[in-house]
């Protein structure tokens, strides 16, 4: 979640509301608004193949792309006996697509290619096929559909034919450089998800998305990446729910430094 900007006595504060952590292997992927009665799907629910369209008990049609089902709303080609009506339970409207499915919403021109829940932006053609995949692997869903889990924040990849490791928090990715940093980090060798070549590129120098607190691995000192964009802010005081995140030596040194602020974390 985006940190909020508090002004308390002339000292900009970054609220942040901490909840439960999200977890990297994540499959769950709850959309909004929910569907009208909608149930949450069974974890033994059939392995639906792609392009099959469910109906809901209320009559909603849905489209399955990669183990995961994108509504296509109650009046779909105006005729209720298309698709397959099936329980609620069967249908994986609250899942994200598993690793490796590349989707994109019908008029939006970004591609995106799923692993663990979490979606990783294919930037240009030439990323797309330098990964593997062809126009035909892309699938089209309805538009507003687009679902993952919140950040990629904690997550840890390496590319197929690649041998570094990097770490994910902010948008941005950190190199791991070896195997005692990535324990030293939290991480084991389970944790790091091997993605196709190329995909890499989707994250940037700088933050794009929401930022836990971060300190280096040998450094007391925390800084906050979301209230000034491109700048990390030296935090002088951390309330007492802040749980920085931890990052390898030397990962913050390319972004310049804002003034000093206080983080304020609610729990």
């Amino acid at each position: 979640m985006t940190g909020t900007k508090k002004i308390v006595a002339g000292l900009v504060f970054a609220v942040v509301i901490v909840g439960s952590p999200i977890l990297a292997h994540a499959t769950d992927c709850i959309s909004y608004p929910l569907p009208q009665g909608a149930i949450l799907s069974l974890p033994q629910a059939p392995n639906w193949p792609d392009s099959v369209v469910l109906r809901a008990p209320t009559g909603e049609a849905f489209i399955v792309y990669g183990g995961a089902a994108f509504s296509m709303g109650m009046g779909f080609v105006g005729n209720y006996s298309f698709g397959l009506f099936v329980p609620w339970q069967w249908i994986p409207w609250d899942k994200c697509p598993r690793d490796g499915t590349v989707v994109k919403e019908r008029s939006r021109a970004e591609v995106y290619v799923f692993y663990r829940g979490a979606k990783l932006w294919i930037k240009s053609p030439v990323v797309l096929f330098q990964a593997g995949f062809t126009w035909n692997d892309v699938r089209t869903i309805p538009d507003g559909t687009m679902r993952s889990i919140r950040s990629t924040n904690g997550m840890v990849w390496r590319e197929m034919s690649r041998p570094e490791v990097y770490v994910s928090y902010g948008g941005m990715k950190f190199w791991i450089a070896s195997p005692d940093i990535l324990r030293a980090l939290g991480f084991k060798w389970d944790d790091v998800i091997v993605i196709r070549d190329g995909l890499l590129s989707a994250f940037s120098a700088t933050p794009t998305e929401w930022s836990p607190p971060l300190r280096e691995l040998s450094s007391t000192a925390v800084y906050d990446l979301n209230e000034t964009p491109g700048q990390k802010r030296l935090v002088t005081t951390l309330g007492q729910y802040c749980f920085p995140s931890v990052v390898p030596d030397g990962a913050l040194a390319s972004l310049p430094s804002g003034p000093n602020t206080t983080l304020i974390c609610i729990g």
